[in-house]
């Protein structure tokens, strides 16, 4: 059995430093290269990472099944491989205890070497296994919408690396935030119950995590077709604000240079939606007027700062104070504008024109205004397919806490059900994308 471990660590070893070795050597010919540097060739670190905590969870399982049925020593390799694994999972526990959280990464840093203490390891195995599954998708998916985000012009002024693409605030990741604690409390229950093999099982329930990733990847893939339909997106938690605003603020020369027809049927469909529509613009021309829409402009000639729902004549510079004055309404406001201004703060800034300065939440790539309503119907859809993430991740996962309090199934039943909560939530989360490729193909 030593030399076997021995056989297994030494492999591992010569794999990795062969990996790092043939991937410096690409990095240093991409880098030397005359040719221009073709993101969609290079492995990031990240993407790296993934890949080997993937392989090493598969073997893991392999050796786990192959312990279970055919020789039992292979279970301790397969623990091995289950430890590595662990090491970061307590790495990140333990840096949530410094920080005096409960999160989901102390939970995992508990349950999953108790799984191993008290006799589970393949049970330990695949959840580790379906969790890097879960993580690779999530890592792939994270640097393709980083690349195709690349592919735009650097004009637009926008910083393209991972810190772009915060997911922190969306439904399904507030939802996983507050399982912990309840997980806490039915673990604790679980304990004089089901035992402690049970309990840990109770405290290993995959709903969190998968929560945490299949959420992210629904929001990621609503980035990406959102660029698909001509809208550069800066991260999810615009999809998730931008349907709770009831007040969008033109300045006059974006509508200018648009056909009248269309934004006539944008006014119509923003006015359905029950969002009111105020115009910015200055004395020197007439504003526009478009039969059965209506608009508040500063034609009114009513004094905006009197707290009347109507603007005065304004320069850009003002845009700030007439957006401060529609939040003291109680309203929640986006602006669409070209010109580089400082907003004020929870403002979602939308900019029409690609080559544009201004900072701005959301760039219409194409520069038609028509895609704003584009933008609210992918926020509606976001939250569709969130419920159904949410939905397919969760039930089969409460459906196992429950098996293990008053079902004969036991451990491996709730693994069984925990396991399918995820692989259905992955697939609900990807499916908007694979749907839209489809279509396209």
């Amino acid at each position: 059995m030593i030399i076997e471990s021995i056989a297994i660590a030494a492999f591992y070893t010569g794999r990795k430093a062969y990996k790092r070795r043939k991937n410096k050597q690409a990095m240093e010919r991409l880098l030397t290269d005359n040719q221009p540097k073709k993101l969609d060739t290079v492995t990031t670190p990240e993407q790296q990472t993934a890949n080997r905590e993937l392989a090493i969870a598969t073997t893991s399982l392999g050796l786990a099944i192959a312990g279970t049925f055919v020789y039992t020593p292979l279970v301790l390799a397969s623990v091995a491989g289950v430890a590595y694994l662990t090491v970061p999972v307590w790495q990140r526990g333990y840096q949530a205890v410094k920080e005096q959280k409960v999160k989901r990464e102390v939970l995992d840093s508990v349950a999953l070497p108790g799984l191993i203490l008290t006799g589970y390891v393949p049970a330990a195995a695949v959840g580790y296994w379906v969790y890097y599954i879960g993580q690779k998708l999530l890592t792939d998916t994270k640097q393709r919408t980083l690349k195709e985000r690349a592919k735009f012009d650097t004009d637009t002024d926008i910083n393209i690396n991972t810190s772009d693409l915060p997911t922190s605030e969306i439904d399904s990741i507030k939802i996983a935030d507050f399982a912990v604690i309840p997980t806490v409390a039915l673990t604790a229950l679980a304990f004089p119950i089901a035992g402690p093999a049970s309990a840990f099982i109770v405290l290993d329930n995959t709903c969190i995590d998968g929560l945490y990733i299949n959420g992210s990847l629904n929001a990621l893939n609503h980035l990406a077709l959102g660029q698909a339909q001509g809208l550069f997106i800066e991260d999810a938690r615009v999809l998730e604000q931008i349907k709770q605003v009831d007040t969008v603020l033109f300045e006059e020369v974006c509508l200018r240079q648009q056909d009248s027809t269309k934004i006539q049927a944008l006014f119509q469909q923003l006015q359905t939606r029950g969002i009111s529509i105020y115009i910015a613009g200055s004395e020197t021309e007439p504003i526009p007027t478009w039969d059965g829409i209506d608009v508040h402009t500063k034609s009114d000639r009513i004094p905006f700062e009197e707290g009347n729902s109507f603007l005065a004549t304004y320069t850009t510079q003002q845009l700030p104070q007439l957006v401060e004055q529609l939040k003291e309404q109680g309203r929640i406001v986006s602006v669409v504008h070209n010109e580089a201004v400082a907003l004020p703060p929870d403002t979602i800034s939308i900019v029409w024109q690609r080559s544009s300065t201004a900072k701005a939440q959301v760039i219409l790539l194409d520069e038609n205004l028509s895609h704003l309503m584009t933008l609210f119907d992918l926020s509606d859809q976001l939250a569709r397919q969130s419920q159904r993430t949410i939905l397919a991740t969760a039930l089969p996962s409460i459906a196992g806490v429950g098996s293990l309090f008053f079902l004969p199934t036991g451990v491996y039943g709730a693994v069984l059900l925990y396991q399918t909560g995820m692989m259905a939530g992955l697939g609900t989360a990807m499916w908007p994308r694979a749907k839209e490729k489809w279509q396209n193909s």
